[in-house]
């Protein structure tokens, strides 16, 4: 029926408490800003208490989890270091995914966003989404066909 934007610093508290209780699916789209001047490490550790406040929060939802997506700034870098780190979230992630039971929209490999088409999808920072609809309807393309398959057991 709605969404609730919720603001950056994803293991706070007073963002985990904006969510609403009555939420059926959270799709959690969280990392990418958290990450600057963090390690791995402290990475994996954040998204592990985002994750337990989540469930302590609305322990009914069912919880999806999204890859970081495509981003000119990471994924275009010529430091392979910097493209390593978000790779490395981008694997965070998928693991957190496995170790909680939650499924992985991988939004990265199935947006179809790179290098090439990006300015097509991104705002022109080449980092963020918001103002192109082709970027948002991409993400919405993306993320549908993993909450319809998600099975309620009865």
């Amino acid at each position: 029926t709605g969404y609730t934007e919720i603001n950056p610093c994803m293991s706070l508290s007073e963002r985990i408490n904006t969510i609403p209780t009555d939420t059926d699916i959270l799709i959690v789209l969280a990392g990418a800003n958290d990450a600057s001047g963090v390690t791995l490490d402290a990475i994996r550790t954040a998204y592990a208490t985002m994750l337990d406040g989540i469930y302590a929060r609305v322990p009914n939802a069912r919880i999806l989890l999204g890859t970081l997506l495509y981003n000119k700034n990471w994924d275009g870098n010529e430091s392979a270091q910097i493209v390593e780190k978000y790779n490395g979230i981008r694997s965070i992630i998928k693991d957190m995914g496995a170790l909680y039971g939650y499924p992985v929209i991988d939004f990265k490999g199935n947006m179809g966003v790179n290098k090439l088409n990006y300015t097509e999808f991104m705002d022109s920072d080449g980092v963020h989404y918001t103002t192109k609809s082709k970027g948002k309807n991409r993400i919405a393309e993306a993320a549908i066909p993993n909450v319809f398959n998600i099975k309620y057991v009865t």
